[in-house]
């Protein structure tokens, strides 16, 4: 469970399953209701603000094709969500709220590189309905 900082959004991660030779995914319950057809990792990080919940989201699970991961950001007041360029064969490794930017890390195992990245907030188009 991850409270936002003015704890009036709360997060819960419902184990979901695990990759072959590799993590755990979950799916996400928030505010009491579970988000349908998403499964995420475990980096995620609350806004100073508690607007905003930034998470790692798997767009597959399946071993031979994957890792492919992208940064998914919800807005706990609105209801709505966005998400960053999908990351091919690798995973969302950080996640730091800075003003209107999210700074964060692709981690590549094959390569074992990280690769620091931004998605700006005020820029995030579109944004859909959870």
């Amino acid at each position: 469970m991850s409270k936002s900082p003015n704890k009036q959004h709360i997060a819960k991660f419902a184990h979901e399953g695990d990759i072959r030779f590799g993590p755990s995914f979950y799916k996400l319950e928030l505010n009491g209701g579970m988000l349908e057809n998403h499964i995420f990792g475990e980096t995620h990080q609350w806004s100073p603000c508690s607007q905003y919940l930034a998470l790692e989201e798997w767009l597959t699970t399946d071993y031979q094709q994957g890792p492919h991961t992208r940064l998914f950001i919800i807005d706990a007041v609105s209801g709505k969500f966005c998400a960053a360029e999908p990351i091919e064969k690798g995973f969302v490794d950080t996640i730091e709220f800075d003003g209107e930017a999210i700074k964060y890390s692709k981690r590549y195992s094959a390569k074992n590189a990280l690769v620091d990245s931004v998605f700006s907030l005020s820029g995030a188009e579109p944004w859909s309905d959870l």
